[in-house]
């Protein structure tokens, strides 16, 4: 079985996730959305750093669907959720830091900041 990280670094490849410029409006759409990200059709596109409407393009071969299909049964489990059901953003990032694995640069400032100010969503941060 293939590890988060392991799974994240081969639908990452090509990708410049620490450009923060690329990815800033993208997150600041999307951490607004305080009923959570979709899991499947929106939370993993953005932990791998892709537009959600971009992704079914990103998996443009067998190896990166593959690792899409696999690292939605891990999400899954680990969030204890299916398919596109709704998973909180903080809850997202602390699994993936919890597996060693960071959001791209964008999302951090973004999610510490609705961390710091939602006492509501933060606790939605414990790790899973």
């Amino acid at each position: 079985m293939s590890t988060l990280a392991d799974l994240v670094a081969v639908l990452r490849e090509g990708l410049d996730v620490e450009q923060p410029d690329y990815l800033q409006l993208l997150f600041e759409h999307w951490v607004g959305e305080e009923a959570g990200w979709p899991l499947a059709s929106v939370a993993l596109p953005l932990l791998v750093g892709i537009p959600p409407e971009d992704w079914p393009f990103h998996l443009d071969d067998s190896a990166r669907e593959a690792a899409a299909a696999a690292l939605e049964r891990l999400a899954g489990e680990a969030l204890g959720v299916n398919g596109d059901a709704l998973v909180s953003p903080l809850a997202l990032r602390a699994w993936a830091q919890g597996e060693g694995v960071r959001l791209p640069a964008a999302a951090e400032p973004l999610l510490d900041f609705v961390q710091q100010t939602v006492p509501r969503l933060a606790a939605q941060a414990a790790p899973v």
